[in-house]
């Protein structure tokens, strides 16, 4: 939704932008934003945090992010390149060490996987990072190699 990368973090904060850009054009489904967008979505209205699109708690994100099937720290990458968009539904921030800095303890803890199977990226005998073996990383590699040629 459209409201959501305007960055709000609030009702108060929607109030206030919704008064000073009421005159501009502010597209939703209806056309323009509702000043009161849980009555204009009542039937699919959840709460604020879910209208603004502000990322979930750390504890609520792992358990959704556990779902996703992500194996590696590469995958999230991969992933949040990818599937930007359905982060944005899933309130799910791109950059997880960057938005949860105070409770983050590395990928493999964010993504609801066990301590004991670190998710990093491998170093290779001559010191460079080895390549993602994942498909999705896999047919990136080969259309950078492609674009080098």
């Amino acid at each position: 939704m459209a409201v959501q990368r305007e960055g709000l973090k609030s009702q108060p904060e929607f109030r206030r932008w919704w008064k000073a850009s009421r005159k501009r054009w502010k597209y939703s489904k209806n056309g323009i934003f509702p000043e009161q967008p849980e009555l204009a979505y009542e039937g699919e209205w959840k709460d604020w945090d879910d209208f603004l699109g502000v990322p979930l708690p750390y504890a609520e994100a792992q358990k959704v992010a556990s779902t996703l099937k992500i194996d590696r720290q590469e995958m999230w990458w991969a992933y949040s390149r990818e599937r930007a968009t359905e982060l944005m539904e899933l309130r799910l921030p791109s950059r997880p060490h960057i938005y949860y800095r105070k409770e983050w303890q590395g990928y493999d803890h964010g993504l609801g996987k066990p301590m004991d199977v670190p998710l990093t990226l491998p170093r290779l005998a001559t010191g460079e990072w080895s390549r993602c073996q994942h498909e999705e990383c896999a047919v990136e590699e080969e259309d950078e190699d492609e674009k080098d040629e």
